[in-house]
């Protein structure tokens, strides 16, 4: 909702197509700065240059969509759960959910952190709420069949997986999953996943846990777009995630992009979808063993964080 009420102003405010891709480049490298200096509160400048900065997703695909927004919110929402600021984290995550829906996802790897601390859950569930209820409630009350189309759409059982997903990878290798049969696996190994994340990294920090959950979600994910890696980048940051694989699954994910594009813009010829089907599985490949390195003994914050 806020992403397409920015979107809106910046075309006012723009004039033409050129003014406000101009507006809306400036406002997304604002937002990536502001991204920047949050995280060089918390983690070493040096490491905030290579892993956000110079990350080659952040150079190429900061302005590709409008997730950097989301992202802002969500590392706002991220450090007040450092910070144990529960009311603030919730408001922080409340307008990232406006953004784009995937900070809301932080709500339960924050209460299963703090699952003995009720005023503490008490408090970020109730910023959450009456950030998400406040800002949505007026359009949905004035035209709730365009508000809720965002959420028809995007949840509709018969929308074809994204071509560069795992899900059309193996619809295209086996066959299989066809029709609503993919968001049904979809939403089921997201399940399966994320309670898998919270039991595993049960006594790790809040941070940690969200970290996990976001590796989940994308796992696991229907559709998936090339500038949702901007997600992960934070956590790099912020965690020790092995250079290896995170910067694997930056490439592939690039390599994903570039091969599609030539696949939709070529006729869709097999050659680029088979190179596209390649990247994608190496993409999921190193999202599972940041999932894995996350979750192990050897890596993270320990158990008894508290935070």
């Amino acid at each position: 909702m806020l992403t397409g009420l920015l979107m809106r102003f910046l075309g006012w405010l723009g004039g033409n197509v050129q003014g406000y891709y101009v507006l809306a480049a400036a406002a997304l490298t604002g937002a990536g700065a502001l991204c920047a200096g949050l995280l060089a509160e918390e983690a070493a400048p040096a490491k905030v240059i290579r892993r956000w900065c110079l990350a080659p997703s952040f150079l190429l695909l900061l302005v590709y969509n409008w997730d950097a927004f989301a992202v802002l919110c969500a590392i706002v929402g991220l450090l007040c759960l450092k910070r144990r600021q529960a009311l603030a984290a919730g408001i922080a995550l409340g307008l990232g959910f406006c953004f784009k829906l995937y900070p809301g996802l932080y709500l339960l790897p924050a209460l299963a952190a703090w699952r003995k601390e009720a005023r503490l859950c008490a408090r970020l569930l109730l910023g959450f709420a009456v950030t998400a209820v406040a800002l949505n409630l007026p359009f949905a009350l004035i035209n709730y069949d365009g508000w809720s189309f965002c959420f028809r759409f995007n949840f509709a059982a018969n929308r074809l997986p994204n071509p560069d997903t795992i899900w059309s990878v193996l619809r295209f290798i086996f066959s299989w999953p066809q029709g609503a049969a993919a968001g049904k696996a979809s939403t089921a190994l997201f399940l399966l996943l994320l309670g898998w994340t919270l039991w595993r990294g049960r006594g790790r920090s809040a941070v940690s846990q969200c970290y996990a959950a976001t590796l989940a979600l994308l796992l696991s994910a229907k559709f998936f777009s090339p500038q949702y890696a901007l997600w992960l980048l934070p956590f790099f940051a912020l965690e020790d995630a092995p250079r290896l694989w995170s910067y694997g699954f930056e490439l592939a994910n690039l390599g994903a992009l570039f091969a599609v594009l030539q696949y939709l813009l070529a006729g869709q010829a097999k050659t680029w979808y088979e190179a596209c089907a390649f990247f994608v599985v190496a993409r999921h490949a190193c999202l599972a063993a940041l999932l894995i390195a996350a979750l192990g003994r050897s890596y993270g914050s320990r158990p008894g964080s508290g935070t």
